[in-house]
């Protein structure tokens, strides 16, 4: 799934479609000289034991990465698949993912198509498509009623 749903710059390579090398159902055709955007990219599915064969890219059609410089966990959905994230078991632990991202000041973002929807602990932002150098703004404000997340985006 990574082949299809991620952006790779060295081979111009837009995100949603399948890469020239990818040999569907076997894997990359130029493994050993896959640029580095592909060698040092990890799915979050191979490098965390706590997601279960249900995280595996072929069966959930996600595929899970991290964004380090933002702070940001992001789940690429494949289009043919788009909702499956609201679903079980899938909508819970990413609601549950979301939350200790905010919790170690960062956030969580489904891309579901071109749209980018920010999981919050007490419901999703859809921010429509997000165009290149534009950040994601969460801020939270506590009162003693608890605290609240508003999500915007500036240039």
């Amino acid at each position: 799934m990574c082949c299809k749903l991620l952006d790779i710059e060295a081979l111009a390579k837009p995100r949603l479609t399948w890469c020239t090398h990818c040999e569907v159902g076997k894997g990359c055709g130029i493994y050993s000289q896959r640029p580095a955007e592909c060698a040092e990219f990890y799915c979050a599915w191979l490098v965390n034991p706590k997601l279960g064969d249900e995280w595996k890219p072929a069966n959930s059609r996600m595929v899970i990465a991290f964004e380090a410089t933002a702070r940001r966990v992001v789940i690429l959905v494949d289009p043919t698949r788009g909702d499956a994230w609201k679903k079980p078991p899938y909508y819970p632990q990413i609601k549950y993912m979301a939350a200790q991202a905010l919790r170690d000041q960062g956030h969580l973002v489904v891309m579901q198509g071109r749209d980018a929807i920010v999981v919050l602990p007490d419901r999703d932002v859809n921010l429509g498509p997000i165009g290149e150098g534009k950040d994601i703004i969460i801020t939270e404000t506590r009162s003693p009623l608890g605290v609240s997340y508003e999500v915007t985006t500036r240039a």
